[in-house]
């Protein structure tokens, strides 16, 4: 999905009148579907919008330490099949220093695993 289109979306929606009366929520698999993965996530993070998270958010938990070492996984399924590879390149520019572990707490409370 591409961040931009998306950003676009949303401003347009919150102009109308009765924005006081909707809320945003994504619903799963907001990463793995593209280069712009981790903008998506800072955009959700950012603006607190509600997000339910999908079998993609939880493979990545399931491989964070590899994902924070960026090292291929033992789940190579996830890793080649379902946009993992992606992950691991696109996050460690300089500018995003740091988002990885902010990105694995996040879905850690998504998860209700903020305390493990």
């Amino acid at each position: 999905m591409c961040t931009a289109v998306l950003t676009h979306f949303l401003e347009l929606i919150s102009s109308f009148q009765t924005k006081k009366n909707h809320k945003f929520a994504f619903v799963g698999d907001v990463i793995d579907r593209g280069l712009f993965s981790c903008d998506v996530v800072e955009l959700i993070m950012q603006n607190d919008y509600k997000m339910v998270m999908g079998n993609h958010e939880r493979r990545l938990l399931s491989n964070k330490d590899f994902f924070l070492k960026t090292k291929i996984p033992f789940d190579t399924s996830w890793f080649y099949n379902n946009g993992g590879e992606e992950n691991i390149q696109i996050i460690p520019s300089s500018k995003r220093r740091g988002s990885k572990q902010r990105h694995i707490d996040f879905f850690r409370t998504k998860a209700g695993l903020s305390g493990v």
